[in-house]
């Protein structure tokens, strides 16, 4: 579509894991260096009539674990 109109703007959004490893978010990472490769290459490659933007999010924090009934799993989820 972009490529018919002659314009576009792809935004994806990421997270500040590719910026800073958090302990045992491994997976998590991979997936934001890959947004980030996936978006660079689009940039090179698509020319000046195609802009690519990633946001990336930080963390923040949230009454999240307050609902969980595991004190295991709220540890192993709450940020200090």
């Amino acid at each position: 579509m972009f490529r018919k109109q002659g314009f576009g703007h792809f935004v994806n959004t990421g997270f500040y894991g590719r910026h800073y490893r958090p302990p045992e978010h491994g997976g998590l990472c991979r997936h934001e260096v890959a947004v980030r490769a996936i978006s660079e290459g689009l940039r090179q490659e698509a020319g000046d009539k195609l802009r690519v933007t990633i946001i990336s999010t930080g963390l923040r924090s949230t009454d999240f674990t307050e609902s969980m009934t595991s004190p295991e799993m709220k540890a192993q989820i709450a940020i200090a």
